[in-house]
Parts: structure tokens; C-alpha cells; sequence
């Protein structure tokens, strides 16, 4: 007890045996053996892998969703776009080529899966692999069904498959929206000024930018040319919803303009 009659309070006592245990290991600093802590901290990973490495080859760890190893041989172009599994490609594995030449095209080209049902996310760039033949490849594109792909390139992009599930694809219908829509330089809402619906983006001339917000304020970004080196002058299978904000910024001649295509085939 202390003087006054009171007992030491747990905290004291604790601030107390604290102060000692500092004491103790600042006279005894210079001997103290930290190797063994050291080495803890020192162990190189197995086999020289990264987390960047282990990251890329675990991309489809969590897929629920059976991949059959059977099925028809798939080979088709695609263009800028937004594609869905499914229906505008079959469900299988694939590999992805592009022609080496011109060298611009294949830098900014890639393909981005976002499969939310197997926890696929992954973008695939072209100009980060090496070329062969005269053909950039990129190999184990594993596509599952409603799993959503979009498509970016100044050229074309050939899918191939050995076990697509053809047989699968929904049968599309005719679009309902028929009425293009003709833009420069402009800011629309969808519903006030456009009917809501899928279209295809095409540019006449020069370049420009799309810039589509949300009513959630997401947004999503295109970019069409015709450029005397590259172009890119379309971007099919653009989502318009009620309420969406759509601006338009053009680079070019007074005849450049950007047309909105209602695209011709549709999905339930």
C-alpha cells in the first residue's frame, strides 16, 4: 500500500515493470544476438516468384463455372466493342492474334474480361507481348458464360477456339431502336434528347471523344479516329440507359461528326 493507505493502481505497477524491462535492454543492446530475426525477415520467396507473378497465374482460382474440354472450332474478327459471352462469343478457351504491322495498332490494342459470377478481372495488352511469326498472341483466354469483354484496337482482333460452345449462343432479334442520332460537339441526355437502347458509335472524320456518365456518376470513355496511319472510326454494343449523360468532343474539320447507330442485332 502506499502511504496514504490506498493500494498501487494495475496501471502503475505495469508503467513500473515498463520502465525496467527498457532499462534492461538498453545496457545490454550491443550484445544482443538478432540474427535469428534476421534471417525471419531475410527468406526469400520459393522458386524466385513475385506476387505479381502468383497474381497472373491465378486468375482463374475462383471460377465455379465447368469448362467444358470438348466442343466446335471458333475463328472470328472482332472490332472496338463491347462483347458479351454467350452471345456475341461462344463460351471456350481462346487464343487472341493481331498482325505485328503497323506497330501502333498492336500498342494500344487489348482485351479486358470483367466476369463477376468466376471473379475473372483481367485486361490483356498486345504490345506487352512478344511477336512470332508476324503475329502477336496471347494464349488461355478462358471465357465464360455472361462474362462481359471489351475490345480495343486500331485494327482487328481474331478469336480463336477449339472448344467453343457454339450450340449455346442466344439466337439474337432485330434491334427496336431504329432512329440514328447525328452529334457535334454536343451534351445530350438519354431519354430527353435519344431513345435509350444499344448502339454503335462511328465518327466521319478526324477524332473524338465519348464520354458517358451514369446516373450513379460512373463513367465510361471512347475514342474514335480516322487517322491516316490507324483508325478506329467505330465502337459497337454501347449501352445507352435512361438518364444517361453522353457528351461529344470533336477534333477536325466542320464536316466531322459522330453518329449514333442503333446496332442491329440485340440480346434479350
Amino acid at each position: 500500500k502506499t502511504k496514504s493507505g490506498k493500494p498501487k493502481s494495475k496501471a502503475g505497477i505495469a508503467v513500473s515493470i515498463l520502465f525496467i524491462l527498457i532499462a534492461m535492454v538498453a545496457d545490454n543492446w550491443e550484445d544482443m544476438d538478432f540474427s535469428s530475426i534476421n534471417e525471419m525477415i531475410a527468406v526469400e520467396p520459393e522458386s524466385g516468384n513475385t506476387a505479381v507473378e502468383d497474381a497472373e497465374s491465378d486468375i482463374y482460382e475462383f471460377v465455379m463455372e465447368e469448362m467444358p474440354t470438348e466442343g466446335e472450332e471458333y475463328e472470328a474478327a472482332y472490332t472496338n466493342g463491347n462483347y458479351i459471352v454467350g452471345q456475341h462469343i461462344p463460351k471456350g478457351i481462346y487464343t487472341a492474334s493481331m498482325p505485328a504491322e503497323p506497330q501502333i495498332a498492336v500498342s494500344g490494342s487489348r482485351i479486358s474480361v470483367t466476369d463477376d459470377e468466376n471473379f475473372i478481372y483481367k485486361s490483356w495488352w498486345f504490345g506487352e507481348v512478344e511477336e512470332q511469326d508476324g503475329y502477336y498472341t496471347i494464349e488461355d483466354i478462358q471465357l465464360y458464360e455472361g462474362a462481359k469483354i471489351e475490345i480495343v484496337t486500331y485494327g482487328e482482333i481474331t478469336l480463336y477456339s477449339s472448344n467453343a460452345q457454339i450450340e449455346e449462343l442466344q439466337v439474337p432479334m432485330a434491334n427496336t431502336v431504329t432512329e440514328p442520332i447525328v452529334l457535334k460537339g454536343q451534351e445530350i441526355v438519354v431519354g430527353d434528347d435519344m431513345e435509350p437502347g444499344i448502339y454503335d458509335a462511328v465518327v466521319t472524320s478526324g477524332d473524338a471523344d465519348i464520354t458517358i456518365i451514369s446516373t450513379d456518376g460512373y463513367q465510361r470513355w471512347y475514342y474514335l479516329c480516322m487517322g491516316e496511319e490507324y483508325q478506329c472510326p467505330k465502337f459497337c454494343n454501347i449501352l445507352l440507359e435512361e438518364g444517361d449523360i453522353v457528351k461529344i468532343e470533336n477534333y477536325g474539320t466542320e464536316e466531322e461528326y459522330v453518329i449514333l447507330n442503333p446496332s442491329p442485332e440485340i440480346f434479350e
